[in-house]
């Protein structure tokens, strides 16, 4: 008893602060544990890759001297990590050794942030599934794709805690974009807000023209006459002006636009023709958060309008209409 409690004292020592201590005491056999905040040659040979579930605080960064072929045997039972993963500087050209973390859970101080790595082209941890981290994926140069496929699951920990974990992506490569499955998954959580997100998506393709089961249209530039009414999801930007009254109905099955939602000076009276619609995310080619999403302008015989299934709210103005 004794000499656990020494080991445990000696692994601790490298951990600063008590209460992270407290975050791994709480979540982590002691052979679970890594007592090194930074992987290197050395260090690497400490850490418990016979485990599943592994508490760790894991710095990489250029002095770290670890190739893909020595990294991926050390990680390749994890499935959940509890501390922080922060890889910065490094010319790793992807986190394919991680391609088993299914969860990683940081504490209240900590992140995970993949920076200023000039080699990285993709990510790759393809079954990273549940966080609540906030999410920092900057200034890595050749990143042209995520590869986060299930990243979907974003929590907190904390109830009594009101700000959310928060994505930021930003400055990658000129060819970088995001998988409309990503977008969906990200869009779809309760517990994510976006930071600066410099994203265009990725173009489309499926032998059904389908995602999840619903008719995906790219239209880059919108006409609601020629509109086909089986699409439920649009790529691109929706823009209903004078003239277009008689054609809104076609909208009545839309789910999700990638894209923007413009009215602008019609005669209707009622908006009542995107009860579908739950979600719309930003300008196909811009910056999530970058404008308003939604914009409803001088329709002046408009009385009233319904969004009865549109997920979020805040990014909806009304301007110059009789009812609003």
């Amino acid at each position: 008893m004794f000499a656990e409690v020494l080991v445990l004292s000696l692994i601790f020592r490298l951990i600063p602060a008590d209460s992270q201590f407290e975050f791994f005491k709480s979540r982590c056999d002691l052979n679970c544990t890594f007592g090194y905040d930074h992987l290197d040659s050395e260090s690497f040979k400490a850490f418990p890759s016979n485990c599943t579930n592994v508490c760790a605080y894991l710095s990489l960064d250029e002095n770290s001297n670890l190739s893909e072929n020595e990294l991926n045997p050390v990680f390749q039972n994890v499935k959940v990590l509890y501390g922080y993963l922060n890889v910065k500087n490094t010319k790793l050209k992807d986190l394919k050794f991680l391609k088993g973390l299914e969860k990683l859970e940081c504490d209240e101080f900590t992140n995970l942030k993949i920076e200023y790595n000039s080699e990285m082209t993709t990510i790759g941890m393809t079954n990273f599934s549940a966080t609540n981290c906030e999410i920092l994926i900057s200034e890595n140069v050749k990143l042209d794709r995520f590869d986060l496929p299930n990243l979907k699951n974003f929590y907190i920990t904390n109830s009594n805690n009101n700000i959310l974990p928060e994505f930021t992506a930003k400055y990658l490569s000129p060819n970088f974009c995001i998988t409309l499955e990503e977008m969906t998954n990200f869009m779809t959580s309760r517990f994510l807000n976006f930071g600066t997100f410099n994203v265009p998506f990725c173009n489309f393709s499926t032998p059904t023209n389908e995602l999840f089961g619903e008719k995906v249209c790219e239209i880059r530039n919108f006409t609601s006459s020629n509109f086909d009414e089986l699409c439920k999801r649009i790529i691109g930007n929706v823009i209903i002006e004078n003239g277009d009254e008689q054609y809104v109905n076609k909208l009545k099955n839309v789910t999700w636009i990638f894209g923007t939602v413009k009215i602008y000076k019609t005669n209707l009276t009622t908006i009542d023709f995107l009860d579908s619609l739950e979600y719309v995310t930003n300008d196909p080619d811009g910056v999530v958060g970058s404008e308003v999403r939604i914009q409803v302008k001088g329709n002046k015989n408009l009385m009233s309008a319904v969004f009865p299934n549109l997920k979020n709210h805040r990014e909806l103005i009304f301007k110059g209409s009789v009812g609003y």
